[in-house]
Protein backbone atom coordinates (compact mmCIF):
# COMPACT_ATOMS: atom_id res chain seq x y z
CA UNK A 1 0.00 0.00 0.00
CA UNK A 2 1.07 3.52 -0.65
CA UNK A 3 0.25 6.54 1.12
CA UNK A 4 -0.41 9.50 -1.08
CA UNK A 5 -0.27 13.01 0.90
CA UNK A 6 -1.76 16.09 -0.73
CA UNK A 7 -1.75 19.67 -0.14
CA UNK A 8 -4.75 21.40 2.29
CA UNK A 9 -6.75 17.62 2.37
CA UNK A 10 -6.26 14.23 3.94
CA UNK A 11 -4.17 11.60 3.23
CA UNK A 12 -5.17 8.53 1.15
CA UNK A 13 -4.25 4.95 0.77
CA UNK A 14 -3.93 3.15 -2.76
CA UNK A 15 -3.19 -0.52 -3.05
CA UNK A 16 -0.25 -1.79 -5.43
CA UNK A 17 -0.97 -4.42 -7.38
CA UNK A 18 0.82 -7.29 -9.51
CA UNK A 19 -1.76 -8.80 -11.28
CA UNK A 20 -1.48 -7.37 -14.94
CA UNK A 21 -4.58 -5.10 -14.79
CA UNK A 22 -4.35 -1.60 -14.99
CA UNK A 23 -1.25 0.10 -14.16
CA UNK A 24 0.18 -3.25 -13.71
CA UNK A 25 1.24 -4.62 -17.37
CA UNK A 26 2.41 -7.76 -16.39
CA UNK A 27 1.16 -10.27 -14.01
CA UNK A 28 3.77 -11.67 -10.82
CA UNK A 29 6.87 -10.38 -12.34
CA UNK A 30 7.29 -8.88 -8.96
CA UNK A 31 6.58 -4.74 -10.12
CA UNK A 32 3.60 -3.30 -8.38
CA UNK A 33 1.68 -0.32 -9.78
CA UNK A 34 -1.28 1.78 -8.99
CA UNK A 35 -2.93 4.62 -10.46
CA UNK A 36 -4.15 7.63 -8.88
CA UNK A 37 -7.33 9.11 -10.12
CA UNK A 38 -7.68 12.86 -11.42
CA UNK A 39 -10.52 13.39 -8.60
CA UNK A 40 -7.81 12.68 -6.07
CA UNK A 41 -5.39 15.69 -7.18
CA UNK A 42 -6.32 18.96 -5.74
CA UNK A 43 -4.13 21.39 -8.10
CA UNK A 44 -0.79 23.10 -7.12
CA UNK A 45 0.99 22.05 -4.56
CA UNK A 46 3.09 19.92 -2.83
CA UNK A 47 2.22 15.60 -3.31
CA UNK A 48 4.33 12.88 -1.44
CA UNK A 49 3.95 9.51 -1.88
CA UNK A 50 5.14 7.17 0.77
CA UNK A 51 5.82 3.45 0.48
CA UNK A 52 6.77 0.80 2.71
CA UNK A 53 8.56 -2.00 1.40
CA UNK A 54 8.87 -5.37 3.11
CA UNK A 55 10.91 -8.42 1.37
CA UNK A 56 13.87 -10.80 1.79
CA UNK A 57 17.61 -9.23 1.65
CA UNK A 58 19.27 -9.42 -1.54
CA UNK A 59 15.36 -10.37 -3.29
CA UNK A 60 13.92 -6.98 -2.70
CA UNK A 61 14.58 -3.37 -4.67
CA UNK A 62 12.66 -0.31 -4.79
CA UNK A 63 12.30 0.86 -8.48
CA UNK A 64 11.88 4.79 -8.74
CA UNK A 65 11.44 6.53 -12.18
CA UNK A 66 9.82 9.93 -13.36
CA UNK A 67 6.47 10.18 -15.08
CA UNK A 68 5.96 10.54 -18.74
CA UNK A 69 6.09 7.95 -21.58
CA UNK A 70 9.81 8.13 -22.16
CA UNK A 71 11.07 7.86 -18.75
CA UNK A 72 13.27 5.16 -17.44
CA UNK A 73 12.86 3.32 -13.91
CA UNK A 74 16.16 3.45 -12.00
CA UNK A 75 16.77 1.22 -9.05
CA UNK A 76 17.90 2.63 -5.88
CA UNK A 77 20.61 1.88 -4.43
CA UNK A 78 21.34 1.44 -0.93
CA UNK A 79 20.48 -0.90 2.01
CA UNK A 80 19.17 1.73 4.84
CA UNK A 81 15.60 3.17 4.79
CA UNK A 82 15.21 7.05 2.61
CA UNK A 83 14.53 9.55 5.08
CA UNK A 84 12.48 12.80 3.56
CA UNK A 85 15.39 14.64 2.29
CA UNK A 86 17.19 11.89 0.74
CA UNK A 87 16.68 11.27 -3.28
CA UNK A 88 18.38 8.18 -4.97
CA UNK A 89 19.37 8.78 -9.12
CA UNK A 90 22.03 6.72 -10.73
Amino acid sequence: MATVERPQKSPIDIYLYDNGVGADIIKDDGVYAASIMPSDLLGDGRYNIKVKVVGQAGETSVIVGATGSSSRALEAQGSGNLTSYDRCNN
